[in-house]
């Protein structure tokens, strides 16, 4: 509270002066009151505790001040100490251990309830006429027993039980009824009826100290009620979970029973079910990078093979593998995007290591609606640089062209086909243009419509036609022979 004044002096002549108006502060009482609305709520980190906010509107410190917690009735649920600065606020708290009932809890607050503090306002200290609704959504966690059986949402559509050893240290799970985000990427989920939520609903269940995986591949028992569907749709029924990352609904499957479906699982995070009318799996496409790859084409010792999945409601990307000659290849050869741009198309890539011989690589995955796809491609591994499977067709030749095949069974720095005559001189050459590319590895065709290089038809004969490449300081070449008959 402020008080203003003012000096006056007059002379002897009667002259008046003012001095400038001042003021001092006289300290208020405290005032002990709560805000509008009270802010009363569970939470907790360790164990289920009952939060209050306590506000001072007045200029006194108030030190050990009571807060009592009352459930309507005129119940004691327990009392706290706390000391409250000029102007400021505080939390007062204490433990919960009223167990969970269909109906919440009326909860009102007494602040000095044995008035041995003077305040500014005395009739400002309790919400009796105006108590919260608790709904109880927090279940204390142990290291050695868990939840200790179910607990489970305050609208009863959800349950769940975590075991003995599977948090690092006490702490509380909440499990909070919400709306869920739409699955407006996945044209095939439906929101499955829930009582209360015929429309759908989205459970999250979290723990305090931010775990969101249970410890020593312990797992949680979870179940979901649901409005029975009609038998069409029974067989559809999955419980999801939301992956933030890929803004998408992730597929964990479930049990389905009479009234719930119900699985095992070591993940927290949003959770809702649905149907799923896709049964298609994704699709797979293999390649070789830097070739023109057929399955059993010949490839480097060192390869990079690619895979692009799709699907249109997504890939789960925690599902890929991949597997060589059938042993699965470590994970830090695989190579994708964690959050990728689309996951409708998420690319995959695995560098090998190989030794000659025939090979498989196999990729595996799913989609996000649990559909199972795989592709495998099949190869060979030459050590030595060299030309395979040299041939030309139809030979002899009687019209049209001739068509030369061959295969590296590695990259070269440059390739190229030549054909001469008999007695040596070049005839045609094809080593630029659309034939520049003959140095990949693998496969290649080459057509000769029968012009020699000064666009004229070449004259009835044999012809050799010479296949050279160079890697490095390696070169190698291989001739065969070609009639033509007109």
């Amino acid at each position: 509270m402020k008080v203003y004044y003012q000096a006056t002096a007059l002379d002897s002549l009667g002259n008046e002066q003012k001095s400038p108006q001042l003021f001092y502060r006289i300290p208020l009482r405290a005032d002990l009151n709560l805000p509008d609305p009270p802010e009363i709520s569970l939470g907790g980190k360790e164990f289920v505790t009952l939060f209050a906010r306590i506000l001072n509107d007045g200029d006194t410190q108030v030190g050990s001040g009571v807060v009592a917690f009352y459930l309507s009735g005129d119940t004691l649920l327990g009392r706290d100490t706390v000391d409250i600065p000029p102007r400021g606020s505080v939390i007062a708290e204490i433990p919960w251990t009223l167990p969970q009932i269909q109906n919440p809890y009326s909860i009102f607050l007494r602040l000095d309830p044995d008035s041995l503090i003077p305040e500014l306002v005395e009739g400002n200290n309790s919400n009796e006429n105006s108590p919260v609704l608790i709904e109880v959504d927090r279940f204390n966690v142990t290291v050695g027993g868990g939840t200790g059986g179910e607990v489970g949402s305050f609208d009863g559509n959800v349950k769940d039980s975590i075991p003995s050893q599977a948090v690092l240290q006490n702490t509380v799970l909440a499990i909070l009824s919400e709306p869920p985000p739409l699955p407006t990427n996945q044209p095939d989920l439906f929101f499955a009826s829930l009582p209360g939520y015929p429309q759908g609903r989205g459970y999250r269940l979290f723990l305090a100290d931010s775990t969101e995986t249970l410890l020593n591949n312990q797992k949680a028992i979870m179940k979901i009620f649901f409005d029975p569907p009609d038998t069409t749709k029974r067989d559809s029924l999955a419980l999801y979970r939301w992956k933030e990352g890929l803004q998408r609904w992730v597929s964990l499957g479930g049990v389905v029973q009479t009234d719930h479906i119900e699985l095992s699982t070591s993940s927290l995070g949003l959770f809702s079910l649905f149907i799923n009318r896709d049964n298609r799996p994704p699709k797979i496409e293999v390649t070789v990078e830097g070739q023109a790859f057929a399955n059993g084409d010949f490839v480097p010792s060192r390869p990079v093979i690619s895979a692009l999945y799709q699907d249109v409601n997504g890939i789960d990307i925690d599902s890929i593998q991949v597997f060589l000659d059938g042993s699965p290849v470590p994970t830090e050869k695989i190579t994708y995007p964690s959050q990728p741009e689309d996951p409708n198309a998420v690319p995959v890539s695995a560098l090998l290591e190989l030794g000659s011989g025939s090979h498989s690589v196999r990729f595996e995955g799913y989609d996000l609606n649990g559909n199972s796809g795989s592709a495998e491609i099949q190869f060979q591994v030459v050590p030595e640089f060299r030309i395979l499977r040299a041939g030309c067709y139809p030979n002899p030749v009687t019209k049209g062209k001739a068509i030369f095949t061959f295969t590296l069974t590695d990259r070269a720095d440059e390739a190229d086909l030549r054909i001469y005559t008999t007695s040596g001189r070049l005839v045609k050459s094809f080593d630029r243009g659309r034939w520049g590319k003959l140095s990949g590895i693998g496969y290649h065709e080459v057509e000769w419509n029968l012009l020699n290089l000064k666009g004229k038809r070449v004259g009835n004969g044999v012809y050799f036609v010479l296949i050279r490449a160079r890697k490095g300081d390696e070169k190698i070449k291989m001739q065969d022979k070609l009639a033509v008959l007109r």
